[in-house]
C-alpha cells in the first residue's frame, strides 16, 4: 500500500485480510498486488485441474469503525420444537455494546438480546443467546432463513441464519435428527473464458439447474468456492461439503505408482508443512462457519495421510461441531481417525456393500462416483439402490458438474473451445453455455425424491423426502395413445416423508390395440427461487399395447432397417452368407453400436417378429446370435428403464426377426 509492504498469503482460493490503516494517508492512495506464479504452496495446490495464474477473486478495501466487531460466530441448537441461537463476538479497538436481533422471513421480530462479557474464552469476549419458539428448521427441501442483525453504536451487520443441527449417531450423519442422503455432485469454479472467476449470475445458473435436476449437495472440489456461493446455497437449499484448498496430486501419484515412499509424501508428517496446512484449514473455517449450508468440513483431496492432516482435522473439531471428511486414507490406514466418515472414490457398489458389511462403524459416502467424462456416465442406479438398502451408506457426489474447457486459438488465430485429450470434458453440464447434457436427464430421474411405480390401474408412491410430504406437490395423471394426449386428471396424494402408499389411477386405457402410456407427474404447486410453478420434480410411466413398426415409417429404427446402414458393397450382409461371415457380424455390431448412442433412452425390446432385416438370416439366426447375445443383454440391463424391458432372448433364434428382436425402440 503506497509502496509499503502490507502482507502475503499463499492460500489462493480463500480470503486473506490485511490491516492497512497505518499505511494510508490523506488524498490518493495506491494499492498494488504482486502475484507470484510459483511458491512452496504450489505443492499443496496441485489439484487435478487447469493451472491459471493471476487475480481471480475480488480485491477491495473495507472501511470499518475504529471500535467494532472483529469477528462473530453463530451456532444453533435445537431444544424440542424451539431453536437456540448463540452468538459470540470478538472486537478490535476495545469492546463495544452489541445488541443481537432476529427476524423471520416476513420481517417480523422473533427475539433479541444484549451480548454480555464472556469469561474463559480466549477467542471471544462477548456472548448472547436468543430462543425462537417453534422455529422453522433449515434443510435442502425447505431452506428457511432468519435474518440476524448485530448492532453497535457505529455499525449494523446483517446476516442470514438457519436453525439446523448436524450430528453423527448410530453410524449415520443426521440433519435435525434425521439421517440424510447426499444426492450430490463435485463442482469446480470453471469457465472457458473467465477461468476460475465465476460471477453471481453463473453461480445462480449452476444452482438453479442443480435444484431443477434434484441435486441436494455439492462438494467444493478441491478448494473453497467464492464466499457469495455459500450464501446462495443457504438460500436455494444445498448441502455443502466445504473442502479446504489442499491437494498434492503429483506426490500422491508418485506414491500410488511406487516411485515415492509413503513416508516422504507431502505434506505427510513433516513438521515444516504443519503451519501451511493449518493456515488453509483456518482460512476456510473462519470464513464459512456461519453458513447453515456447510454441513461437513473436508481436509482436502488426494494427499494421503499424516500428522499434518490429522492436525487439520483436530483443528476443525476444536473450533466447531461439524463432522470432518477426508478420503485419501486407504493407502494410509494408520490415520483413519482423520475422518469421521468412511469415504471412497469410484468403488463398485458391491465392493462398498462388502466393506460396510465388514465394518459399518462410520457413515459412508462416495465423495466421487459415476465419472461423467465424455459419454461414459452410467451405472449410477446401483448406488441409489445401495443408499436404500444399507443405512450407513449415505450417497455420493458425481464427478463432476461442468466440462472443463478453455478458449484457445488455432494456427490461423481463430478462437475455439479446447476439449478432449488433456482437456477435461468430464461434466454433466456443457461449459460453453452451462447447459445440461443428455446425462443430466438420467441424474434427474435417479435423484428424484418421489419414486413413482405405475402398474395395472394403480400407482405406488415412495416418498424419499425427509421432511416434505407428497401433498406439497401437484400430481397429474396423463393418458396418451401413440404419443397423443387423450386425457389428463389430477390425483391428490398424501404420502408422509419416508413412507409409501398406493392409489387407484383416475385414467387407464380401455383397450390395448396400439401403444398407450400412463404417466404420473409431480410438479411444483408454487413458484420457488429455482423454478416456476408447474416444474416437474418426479415422474413415473407405464407403457403397454403393441407398436407396429410398419405403421411408423418415420421412426428411426424403420429407416435404419430400410436404409443403407446394413449394406456392404451394395448388398445386405445376410444375402446368401453364412452367419459366421465376419462381414455379417461386423455390420450387426455396427447396428448395435449405433443404437447404443441412445442407451439412456432405451425402454423396450421389440417382439421377435416386429422387424425383418434383409431376409436370408432365418436359417443361420441362432449361430449369428451367439456372439451377440451377451452384448444385447449388457445393453439392455444397463439402461435406465431396464426394469420395464420385455426381454425375448430365448425367442431370438426362432424367426426371421432375429435382429429385430435385438433392436431397441427409442423414445
Amino acid at each position: 500500500m503506497n509502496g509499503q509492504y502490507a502482507g502475503y498469503s499463499q492460500v489462493s482460493h480463500s480470503t486473506s485480510e490485511f490491516d492497512v490503516t497505518e499505511l494510508l494517508h490523506d488524498g490518493q492512495n495506491t494499492l498494488a498486488v504482486l502475484v507470484l506464479k510459483w511458491c512452496d504452496g504450489s505443492y499443496l495446490e496441485d489439484q487435478d485441474k487447469f493451472r491459471m495464474s493471476g487475480i481471480f477473486r475480488d480485491v477491495y478495501l473495507l472501511k470499518r469503525p475504529e471500535q467494532g466487531i472483529f469477528d462473530y460466530f453463530v451456532t444453533t441448537d435445537l431444544r424440542d420444537r424451539d431453536g437456540l441461537l448463540q452468538v459470540r463476538a470478538s472486537f478490535f479497538g476495545g469492546e463495544v455494546p452489541v445488541t443481537a436481533s432476529i427476524f423471520d422471513m416476513e420481517g417480523r421480530p422473533v427475539g433479541d438480546c444484549a451480548l454480555s462479557p464472556l469469561d474463559g474464552d480466549e477467542r471471544y469476549q462477548q456472548y448472547g443467546e436468543i430462543t425462537v419458539k417453534r422455529c422453522a428448521l433449515w434443510n435442502a427441501e425447505a431452506p428457511y432463513l432468519y435474518t440476524l442483525v448485530l448492532e453497535t453504536e457505529h455499525e449494523v451487520i446483517t446476516d442470514r441464519v438457519g436453525f439446523r443441527e448436524i450430528s453423527i449417531r448410530d453410524n449415520q450423519v443426521l440433519l435435525n435428527g434425521t439421517p440424510i442422503k447426499f444426492r450430490g455432485v463435485n463442482r469446480h469454479d470453471s469457465d472457458p473464458v473467465t477461468g476460475y472467476t465465476i460471477s453471481i449470475a453463473q453461480a445462480r445458473r449452476d444452482l438453479e439447474l442443480m435444484k431443477r435436476h434434484n441435486f441436494n449437495a455439492i462438494r467444493t472440489s478441491h478448494y473453497p468456492n467464492q464466499s457469495f456461493f455459500y450464501r446462495m446455497c443457504d438460500r436455494y437449499g444445498i448441502y455443502v461439503i466445504d473442502e479446504m484448498n489442499l491437494e498434492s496430486h503429483g506426490a500422491w501419484e508418485m506414491v500410488m505408482s511406487g516411485r515415492l515412499p509413503l513416508a516422504d509424501h507431502i505434506p505427510g508428517s513433516d513438521p515444516k508443512w504443519r503451519e501451511a496446512v493449518l493456515a488453509r484449514a483456518e482460512a476456510m473455517l473462519r470464513r464459512d462457519r456461519n453458513r447453515p449450508s456447510v454441513l461437513i468440513w473436508s481436509c482436502g483431496n488426494e494427499s494421503a495421510g499424516g500428522d499434518n492432516l490429522l492436525a487439520a482435522s483436530g483443528y476443525f473439531h476444536t473450533m466447531d461441531t461439524r463432522p470432518v471428511h477426508y478420503e485419501s486414507l486407504h493407502q494410509d490406514p494408520d490415520y483413519a481417525k482423520t475422518s469421521d466418515i468412511f469415504s471412497s472414490m469410484y468403488w463398485p457398489a458391491e465392493r462398498l456393500r462388502a466393506a460396510l458389511e465388514k465394518d459399518s462403524s462410520r457413515p459412508a459416502i462416495s465423495c466421487e462416483y459415476a465419472h461423467a467424462m465424455g459419454n461414459s456416465f452410467g451405472g449410477q442406479d446401483v448406488y441409489i439402490r445401495l443408499t436404500d438398502e444399507v443405512p450407513s451408506y449415505q450417497g455420493g457426489f458425481i464427478w463432476d458438474y461442468i466440462d472443463q474447457s478453455i478458449v484457445k486459438k488455432d494456427r490461423y488465430g481463430k478462437e475455439f473451445f479446447a476439449y478432449g485429450g488433456d482437456f477435461g470434458d468430464d461434466g454433466i453440464v456443457d461449459s460453453l453455455s452451462r447447459a445440461p447434457t443428455a446425462k443430466m436427464q438420467e441424474v434427474k430421474y435417479l435423484y428424484q425424491n418421489l419414486q413413482v411405480h405405475v402398474s395395472d390401474r394403480t400407482v405406488e408412491i415412495v416418498n424419499r423426502n425427509l421432511f416434505t410430504g407428497s401433498g406439497e406437490f401437484a400430481c397429474v395423471v396423463r393418458l396418451c395413445r401413440e404419443g397423443v394426449l387423450l386425457a389428463e386428471k389430477p390425483l391428490e396424494t398424501d404420502v408422509p416423508p419416508e413412507e409409501r402408499r398406493t392409489y387407484p389411477l383416475p385414467l387407464w386405457p380401455e383397450s390395448l390395440d396400439t401403444e398407450y402410456t400412463v404417466a404420473v407427474s409431480f410438479r411444483l404447486r408454487r413458484d420457488e427461487s429455482w423454478a416456476k410453478k408447474g416444474h416437474e420434480v418426479a415422474f413415473g410411466q407405464w407403457r403397454g399395447g403393441r407398436r407396429a413398426m410398419a405403421a411408423h415409417p418415420e421412426s428411426l429404427l424403420w429407416k435404419l432397417c430400410e436404409g443403407d446402414i446394413f449394406k456392404v458393397n451394395g448388398k445386405t450382409p445376410f444375402d446368401g452368407r453364412d452367419a459366421g461371415d465376419p462381414t455379417a457380424i461386423q455390420v450387426v455390431e455396427q447396428y448395435l453400436n449405433y443404437l447404443a448412442f441412445g442407451v439412456s433412452n432405451l425402454i423396450n425390446i421389440l417382439e421377435p417378429d416386429a422387424m425383418v432385416i434383409g431376409g436370408g438370416i432365418c436359417a443361420q439366426g441362432e449361430k449369428l446370435l451367439v456372439p451377440l447375445r451377451e452384448r444385447v443383454r449388457q445393453m439392455v440391463y444397463h439402461t435406465l428403464f431396464a426394469d420395464r424391458c420385455r426381454i425375448s432372448i430365448a425367442q431370438l433364434g426362432n424367426s426371421a426377426g432375429i435382429i429385430g428382436a435385438a433392436g431397441l425402440a427409442m423414445v
